[in-house]
């Protein structure tokens, strides 16, 4: 959908923020602008999704990736960890007592560093 020549549309220094489906912008083309210098990317998405080690979006400094959260509210990821550790409340390394369940099914916190919630 977003190739080379819609990528080249983009002024110097321009941001494309991918948070949809990795193969929408044209991979090679992004790369190749990436090491041009031309334009800065956030990607929260990649063909492949997670990519592999010593991929060059790892080590370019215009791109930004993110782990594929970017749907993410932030007040399920609890709820998350949860259900793959349900002893998470006997883990004396986090301080609960500053977490809250709310009305509506989420969890804010209250001064707890380094924990999301």
């Amino acid at each position: 959908m977003i190739g080379p020549a819609e990528l080249a549309l983009l002024r110097p220094g321009a941001t494309l923020i991918n948070t949809a489906r990795g193969g929408i912008p044209d991979q090679d083309a992004l790369e190749a602008e990436q090491v041009s210098g031309w334009i800065n990317a956030i990607l929260d998405v990649a063909v492949p999704d997670v990519l592999p080690p010593g991929h060059i979006f790892y080590e370019l400094p215009n791109v930004f990736l993110t782990p594929h959260i970017a749907g993410s509210l932030g007040t399920e990821l609890l709820r998350m960890g949860e259900y793959v550790c349900p002893s998470w409340s006997a883990t004396p390394a986090v301080n609960h007592s500053n977490i809250q369940r709310s009305s509506h099914d989420t969890y804010h916190q209250s001064g707890t560093p380094g924990l999301l919630a």
